[in-house]
């Protein structure tokens, strides 16, 4: 998963980012949350967290995660 939001905010924000979910996550409906670090792009680059919502709809693998 965290790859996936890795991805995601260097396509769509041209930003790198390291996240952090969390270690064990059982694989059936749920939620859990991830956290996405980036630096801003003017100085001082500051550090910014942002947390992502992550939503285990079934499984068989379908999952969705949203920024918030």
């Amino acid at each position: 998963m965290k790859r996936a939001i890795e991805g995601s905010i260097l396509s769509q924000r041209h930003l790198k980012a390291t996240v952090v979910c969390p270690a064990k996550v059982v694989q059936k409906p749920g939620k859990f949350a991830c956290i996405a670090t980036t630096y801003g792009v003017k100085k001082p680059r500051r550090k910014i967290k942002t947390p992502f919502v992550v939503t285990i709809h079934n499984n068989k693998g379908y999952v969705t995660y949203v920024g918030k």
